[in-house]
């Protein structure tokens, strides 16, 4: 078993292939810090290791490099490392340390999540959930968080869908024809009918008190 050939993929990346026809990506200071030249001789049992220390190098350079963007769940986590072609055993060694660590925590992760998809994107908590369980969450955290947030702010979701309502509305009085495309719109948006009505009603009810404040 030997290294039978090292490629220059980039400036600071490698390509490192052994005999066996196994290769792998590594930085040029992995490169020099495991000495990985041609030619190189290796024992089985030095191979495996070898391959061990490399899949957990670049392991943990894909998650700090995911989670230096954003919270990450763990099912993204997994995700990107089986990309990587990251080893099963490798993956659950990485995880558990970054999960101990408290840097992949679903909890966290969906609670950010959820404060950001509602006040700054103005999802309905129903688009909200979908897009929790797409990242894996499981359902006991999202109605925890779910139950959290109504106590904290039990009129958000209503907020969220008038302020939609306004910025589509093209006229500040409500027609029928409007009224009609923007339920639809928020509808498939995820919002229920309770709501949408109970926000309409509001901002035909703050309308007519505007125009009766009007000087004649």
């Amino acid at each position: 078993m030997k290294i039978s050939e090292i490629l220059k993929k980039s400036p600071k990346k490698y390509i490192v292939k052994f005999s066996n026809d196994y290769f792998i990506e590594v930085d040029k200071k992995t490169l020099a810090d495991k000495n990985l030249v041609e030619n190189l001789e290796l024992t089985e049992s030095e191979f495996l290791e070898l391959k061990r220390q490399l899949e957990s190098i670049n392991a943990e350079k894909i998650i700090l490099n995911k989670l230096s963007a954003r919270k990450r769940s763990e099912f993204e986590i997994r995700s990107f490392l089986k990309n990587a072609d990251i080893s099963a055993e490798i993956i659950e060694q990485t995880i558990d340390k970054y999960k101990k660590l408290k840097q992949i925590n679903d909890y966290d992760f969906a609670e950010s999540f959820i404060n950001d998809k509602l006040h700054l994107s103005k999802k309905s908590l129903k688009t909200i959930k979908s897009e929790l369980q797409k990242f894996k969450i499981s359902n006991d955290i999202i109605n925890e968080l779910f139950a959290k947030q109504k106590n904290a702010d039990t009129n958000i979701e209503l907020e969220n869908c008038k302020k939609l309502i306004q910025k589509r509305l093209k006229l500040k009085k409500i027609t029928d024809l409007e009224k009609h495309k923007i339920t639809r719109y928020l509808l498939f948006k995820g919002y229920n009918f309770n709501t949408i009505s109970q926000a309409f009603s509001e901002i035909s009810d703050a309308n007519l008190a505007n125009e009766c404040h009007m000087p004649i």
